[in-house]
């Protein structure tokens, strides 16, 4: 394609024509189609700056959001000095909670998983992994309903 024709698509046409480049059906995977996106595209990424930083800003908000949660806001607090900051008998709940930090949607922000945070913080932050939870649950049913469903259909004919 000549450079003309790259600068006229859309960010979808681009993964469309990058995920069907690529080999088979098991190499289009996200990590896979993205590396072709930037393999093909890389001239065009630089020429149209803001698909290139909207792409990487993108990919680095969820690189870092991922090390925040594994990691942290504060000073580097490892996971057993953290405890410490809580009274013996919440150490359970926080080992339970998983991350070294939780996100409020309230202030778009991670806050370490400290006693400094409010009960209403703890609660507005426990709704927002539920509701993540609870989309990927409904999810995972509706596959399998359709497979059910797909299984009964194909037993009646």
């Amino acid at each position: 394609m000549r450079m003309r024709e790259l600068r006229s698509m859309t960010p979808g046409e681009l993964f469309i024509t990058a995920r069907d480049g690529l080999a088979s059906d098991q190499d289009r995977n996200a990590p896979a189609i993205a590396q072709e996106m930037l393999r093909r595209f890389d001239r065009v990424l630089r020429v149209l700056p803001p698909m290139f930083h909207q792409w990487i800003l993108t990919g680095l908000t969820k690189w870092v959001r991922d090390r925040l949660k594994a990691h942290g806001v504060g000073d580097g607090s490892t996971r057993a000095s953290q405890l410490e900051l809580w009274p013996e008998q919440f150490r359970e709940h926080v080992v339970a909670i998983g991350d070294l930090c939780v996100y409020l949607p309230s202030e778009d922000r991670f806050r370490d998983v400290t006693p400094d945070l409010t009960n209403e913080q703890l609660d507005e932050a426990g709704d927002y992994k539920i509701k993540l939870g609870f989309e990927s649950i409904q999810a995972g049913q509706a596959c399998k309903a359709l497979a059910a469903a797909r299984r009964a259909a194909a037993t009646t004919h």
